[in-house]
């Protein structure tokens, strides 16, 4: 949803004020970049790494899993190409500044 949002602040899609109504041709317009940006099935894309496998290198539970597997789609969807071993290094890397903020 961000990457939709963050192209229509770009402009690809001419906004409307909060006032007027979406219309079809702007759903239409969106739906096309949606498709064309390989969105279309993105929720069909699993997971690098599982909950279990992130409970595993991480050493983490509970509500750390989910925002961590939250943080890992957001990264798979910037990196489509990009491979299980990149994801975890980025993820280890959100793991270091988040605890480096903390010790602040």
């Amino acid at each position: 949803l961000s990457l939709v949002l963050a192209k229509v602040d770009r402009g690809s899609v001419e906004q409307k004020a909060d006032t007027e109504a979406v219309s079809e041709s702007d759903l239409n317009a969106l739906g096309e970049w949606i498709v064309e940006s390989g969105l279309g099935s993105v929720w069909e894309t699993p997971h690098l790494l599982d909950g279990s496998a992130i409970m595993d290198r991480f050493k983490v539970q509970g509500g750390m899993v989910g925002q961590l597997k939250r943080t890992q789609r957001e990264w798979q969807l910037l990196n489509p190409e990009g491979s299980e071993k990149d994801c975890e290094i980025f993820l280890k890397d959100v793991m270091f500044e988040a605890a480096a903020h903390e010790k602040d």
